[in-house]
């Protein structure tokens, strides 16, 4: 895996630098033999399903990663594939930088961040900034050394999809003449792993919406028949992956019910997303609009969703087939996760949905006013709303009938 090659493709100006990457690669070759031979296809298509697949593995995306032309052919496959594809290269590019940086030393870091246009700083001895940490019983005065510093627009730069978490917050670090101090090594390496990850979509985002540039790569793509066959393969892995098969025995997706689980009957996912329209708060509704659409979701943003969902009474199957479009799933990891909010694991809590002003504190709330202190009386509200409506109506039909 070349890291080289990952970090030329965030700093890419335009078609050119992309093509010019392409061709460094040794994508042509590459594609010409898989043109040719049958076995050589199978594999790239495989490399590919597994960089930008529905299912994601770290160690299937390195062990796809370490050919470099499929790492250039997967960029091109993203931006013709569409916004979803996008999302999970951007993802999945950023877990292999984050993982080449983990390894590597501070002038490798540093050289990265400053490719990326958030340099980041380190003191090869010493600290950059002390603080007093405690005072024991003896007097003895434990001190937080701090090796790292950023300045403050470019933390907020590199942090700006991690703000919403607490631990991202700048009131967690001390902020001195204009720079942030950070003491974790690891937090300098994810906070750059984060700053390529945007760079790349943005970047990808802004070719996949360039008419002239989906021209170019078309023209590029008819060269190479098994570009076409590779976006195939994936949209329909991903429209496979990600269907709910309906559970028996349903006959109404909404229980009118003041009171305990309201939607235990849907039965698939694209009935919940229509629910969604119908009865779920705008936080909520955004949330699961934006993982249909192959989004990350924040670590808060994926507990907000899951409990909301939970103690709607969803039945956890389809949660975690909701869980499926995200570009970083993992069905394992999904599902204990779930199970564990659900109290089924670990301390067999049930974790309910935060309420209204963590969600706002959370940088999750839109900001339209809901009238309720939870998400979850939303619904309740929305459901005896549409009750009412709907008996008013039978009424209606009665009298007129009569």
């Amino acid at each position: 895996m070349s890291l080289g090659l990952l970090i030329r493709i965030a700093t890419m100006r335009d078609l050119l630098d992309l093509a010019s990457i392409v061709e460094g690669s040794g994508a042509p070759a590459l594609l010409s033999l898989a043109s040719e031979s049958d076995d050589a296809k199978s594999r790239l298509l495989d490399d590919l399903t597994k960089i930008l697949g529905p299912q994601y593995s770290e160690e299937e995306v390195i062990a796809a990663a370490t050919r470099s032309p499929v790492i250039a052919v997967s960029t091109i496959v993203a931006v013709l594939a569409g916004k979803r594809f996008v999302n999970a290269l951007s993802v999945r590019l950023s877990k292999l930088v984050e993982l080449e940086l983990s390894g590597a030393g501070d002038t490798e870091i540093i050289n990265v961040s400053r490719a990326l246009g958030t340099p980041v700083e380190a003191s090869p001895r010493g600290c950059m900034l002390e603080e007093d940490a405690f005072v024991d019983d003896r007097g003895f005065v434990g001190r937080i050394c701090y090796r790292y510093r950023m300045k403050l627009c470019h933390y907020l730069m590199a942090a700006k999809t991690l703000l919403a978490e607490p631990s991202w917050k700048l009131v967690s670090y001390p902020v001195h003449r204009g720079y942030v101090y950070i003491r974790d090594r690891g937090r300098v390496v994810r906070l750059v792993a984060e700053r390529y990850k945007n760079v790349v979509h943005e970047k990808l985002l802004a070719l996949a919406s360039s008419t002239e540039a989906l021209e170019i790569l078309k023209g590029f793509a008819s060269r190479w028949k098994v570009i076409a066959e590779a976006i195939d393969a994936l949209r329909s892995a991903v429209a496979s992956y990600v269907t709910s098969a309906p559970k028996q025995g349903s006959s109404s997706s909404v229980r009118y019910i003041a009171q305990g689980p309201a939607l235990e009957n849907v039965s698939s996912v694209d009935e919940l997303a229509e629910l969604s329209s119908k009865f779920f708060p705008p936080c909520i509704r955004k949330l699961v609009n934006s993982l249909l659409g192959g989004e990350n979701l924040s670590h808060h943003e994926r507990f907000a969703l899951a409990t909301f969902l939970i103690n709607a009474g969803v039945d956890l199957d389809i949660i975690l087939d909701l869980f499926r479009h995200a570009p970083d799933f993992n069905e394992r990891i999904a599902r204990y996760q779930i199970e564990h909010l659900a109290g089924l694991r670990g301390s067999r809590k049930k974790y309910l949905p935060y309420s209204c002003s963590t969600m706002k504190t959370l940088g999750i709330c839109p900001g339209d006013e809901c009238g309720v202190k939870n998400p979850i009386v939303y619904l309740y509200r929305a459901i005896r709303s549409s009750r009412k409506g709907r008996r008013r109506s039978e009424r209606a039909e009665s009298v007129g009938a009569s």
